[in-house]
């Protein structure tokens, strides 16, 4: 009963003493790598403008039903036959990215990352 009891003791012991790297986080109120230097900011800031869109960009969101049928190979013929999954989300069956698809995604993580720069 006494070896059960030290072992027990000695195993909280161990497992005490470990929490130190778990509770050593860096706080997120200092300015990290990234924002120090001028060059990378403007960098960051700079790839926020990539994700904007130009005036000439259109969606054919009607191919997505049964009232239209596509020909320019935006992803839609995956929707027609009912083939579109969660696997097959992100690509046509030829391997290009679908823009349709994919398109809240990447206009929240840019939101992400403009939030981020002002904070």
């Amino acid at each position: 009963m006494k070896k059960l009891i030290y072992i027990t003791f000695l195993f909280f012991v161990i497992l005490l003493s470990n929490c130190s790297k778990i509770l050593d986080i860096e706080p997120s109120d200092r300015i990290t790598g990234i924002w120090s230097s001028e060059d990378l900011v403007k960098a960051y800031v700079n790839g926020s403008y990539l994700s904007l869109e130009n005036g000439f960009c259109f969606d054919m969101w009607g191919c997505l039903t049964d009232e239209m049928h596509a020909v320019h190979d935006a992803g839609t013929w995956e929707v027609q036959r009912g083939d579109l999954t969660a696997d097959n989300l992100e690509t046509t069956s030829r391997g290009n990215v679908r823009p349709t698809f994919n398109k809240w995604s990447l206009v929240y993580s840019q939101i992400r990352n403009n939030v981020e720069f002002f904070e």
